[in-house]
């Protein structure tokens, strides 16, 4: 069904109207008294998606289908009816093409003032780019100009004056166009005009590609070319970043729609001297970073990969084109404006990839850096090299900021490390690297670590062990044995990295590099059971610390059995017992930890499919924790996570 064979079923309902192909179905409806038959179904707002952001319930649309007398699927497709069919926001069925729904503003009414108002509303003047009318090139209102109430299609009755302050329209002088935008401006509206035939007349005006392309798609080129201007004429001002905010239809003017489409009309000879005024504009440092931007810019969002390889190469020679004049002009640099070295904090903002409040941060009063203009007479310029230094510095803190949380570590530790020569001065964000390109690890990632390798020297501080060694040696449940039997031992110690003093110091239940090498080798070598009779018995504090549970589930496991006492003092626990049991059974908190939760939300009710459990409890019944059969837990997580570390699963 057509635009006007649709209107014509409307106009059956409410008698005899004079038709208009040009008109919206908002302005149609409204005109002919319709929209009271539509509040009888709900609410006119979300049936004509005025101010919805999703189609309407598929019952309001039959119900409103019903009404008109038409059928569902032709109201769907009618005028300005919404399709989410090819994305996610969804495009705007206008009259044969489709436009974003960013572009198609419907909840409020736009009119002219003066006495030449028409009686209708066009559909053109929807377009959230139309600043004026492309007829009369008058401009065009959404609220009153006296008392700034938007007139929303529920709350204006009439168009001769204002429901609030009742000024009347007609007797207010009309804005005009400049006459030197005016020839453009109207061709870029013809392109999406409601009559078909109008748009394919200005369609054929256009070079390749747009010419072949949808009304749609190309009125979207244009609006890009139209956002890049308005952002290279901003830059100029030292105002905006160039290319910042053109998808932002909101903000373009009549005259960057009409450059836009001088730009779309000849695109071929004016992109190359539009990237020279740009790099005349900004400079060198900025121009690199504009290129790409200006190059998204010819990608259409509404047009496939097919259509954009027609102009690519066409395309890639005019960037080449430019990158060589780049070059030439590096030798001799094009004076902009006097500028120097400074820079505005708008380009700021997008050169340093910095939000607004950080910038604040590092811009005023006494900052790093300082202001070469008078901020009363206009934009405020910074030095650039000075402002360079801040954000790097900055960002430096960010890097130390990333590494610490890779290592769950003190973010002032990472000072430490470096002054130690365990990592690298040029921190990476995504690989840690040790000075001979071994990674770190943190016991803190790993509870079970947390207390039995890696000490702590009660300052936030946490010992690092190499990870390579460690991960290859510990899978293994006797050289883990041998480990636990040394640190209760007192044979280890860890090397703890000292936020005050930015020197390692040593703490008890760890290892320092070199001699947990030079231990490991030797107990490599070997592979055999540890010489359990050669350590002293473990207190149960130090049994609680080894297993990484309390002292009530220490008491439990002697009185299952689990644990033994030592034969010469019955008050603390015989070593081989303790080792025994730290080989092969891990406590609730490691498990939780290697899923992500805390223990005490799974302490009650915690359980793995296939994997023996242990519950330790006292004579009363009690469970003070849950043990899980060590090599079913690490195989349990492997089958789950075949890419995580094995070392998080020990």
């Amino acid at each position: 069904m057509s635009e006007v064979a649709f209107k014509e079923s409307l106009g059956r309902l409410a008698g005899q109207l004079q038709i208009y192909p040009d008109e919206g179905l908002q302005s149609f409806l409204f005109r002919s008294g319709l929209h009271n038959e539509f509040r009888q179904i709900g609410s006119l707002r979300n049936v004509l998606e005025i101010q919805g952001k999703t189609l309407p319930a598929k019952e309001v649309l039959e119900r409103a289908a019903y009404v008109l007398g038409v059928s569902s699927h032709d109201l769907r497709r009618c005028g300005q009816w919404r399709s989410q069919e090819e994305g996610r926001n969804g495009w705007y069925n206008w009259f044969g093409t489709r436009l974003p729904e960013t572009m198609v503003r419907t909840h409020f009414r736009r009119f002219l003032v003066g006495a030449d108002a028409p009686d209708y509303t066009p559909a053109t003047w929807m377009l959230v780019p139309a600043s004026h009318c492309p007829l009369t090139f008058q401009k065009l209102y959404s609220a009153c100009p006296s008392c700034g109430r938007e007139l929303l299609w529920s709350n204006a009755h009439e168009l001769d004056e204002c429901p609030s302050c009742e000024t009347q329209f007609s007797s207010l002088a009309p804005e005009v166009l400049e006459e030197d935008f005016r020839s453009q401006y109207a061709a870029s509206f013809r392109i999406v005009d409601p009559v078909e035939s109008v748009r394919a007349e200005a369609l054929e005006k256009l070079p390749k590609p747009f010419c072949s392309w949808e009304a749609g798609d190309t009125f979207c080129s244009l609006l890009n070319f139209a956002g890049a201007v308005r952002g290279l004429e901003r830059a100029q001002a030292g105002t905006e970043y160039p290319f910042a905010g053109s998808r932002r239809y909101t903000f373009l003017e009549a005259r960057h729609v009409a450059a836009g489409y001088a730009i779309l009309s000849d695109w071929e000879s004016k992109i190359f001297d539009f990237c020279l005024e740009y790099h005349r504009t900004v400079g060198s440092p900025t121009y690199c970073r504009g290129l790409k931007h200006l190059e998204k810019y010819f990608k259409t969002p509404l047009a496939t990969d097919d259509l954009w390889s027609v102009i690519e190469d066409q395309f890639s020679q005019a960037i080449k084109q430019s990158k060589i004049a780049l070059y030439a002009l590096k030798a001799s640099p094009v004076p902009s404006k006097a500028r120097g070295d400074l820079i505005s904090l708008g380009e700021a903002r997008e050169v340093f990839q910095i939000d607004d409040r950080t910038l604040q941060r590092l811009v005023p009063n006494g900052g790093s850096f300082h202001a070469k203009s008078d901020p009363t007479a206009g934009p405020v310029l910074f030095n650039e090299a000075r402002l360079t230094k801040s954000v790097a510095a900055y960002k430096d803190s960010q890097t130390y900021a990333v590494a610490a949380q890779g290592l769950g570590i003190p973010s002032y530790a990472i000072s430490a490390l470096i002054v130690e020569g365990l990592l690298a001065p040029e921190l990476d964000r995504d690989a840690l690297l040790l000075a001979n390109e071994e990674p770190l690890v943190c016991a803190r990632s790993m509870e079970d670590l947390k207390k039995s390798i890696a000490g702590s020297n009660g300052r936030g501080g946490r010992s690092l062990v190499p990870l390579k060694e460690l991960m290859t040696w510990v899978a293994d449940p006797r050289a883990w044995a041998a480990l636990t039997a040394a640190l209760v031992g007192n044979e280890l110690r860890a090397k703890v990295i000292d936020p005050d003093r930015k020197t390692p110091t040593f703490q008890r239940l760890g290892l320092p590099r070199q001699e947990f090498l030079d231990w490991l080798g030797q107990k490599k070598s070997v592979w055999s059971d540890p010489p359990h009779d050669s350590f002293a018995p473990a207190t149960k504090s130090d049994a609680a610390y080894v297993l990484d549970t309390n002292s009530n589930a220490i008491r439990a496991a002697i009185i299952q059995g689990v644990l033994s006492n030592s034969e010469g003092d019955p008050t603390k626990i015989a070593v081989s017992s303790l080792v025994s049991l730290a080989a092969s059974w891990v406590s609730t908190k490691v498990v939780a930890a290697l899923l992500e939760r805390s223990s005490r939300e799974w302490f009650e009710s915690f359980s793995l499919e296939g994997v023996t459990a242990l519950p330790l409890a006292d004579q009363s019944g009690t469970t003070f924790t849950t043990l899980f059969d060590r090599n079913e837990v690490i195989t349990y997580c492997e089958s789950r996570w075949p890419r995580r570390c094995p070392l998080r699963l020990i």
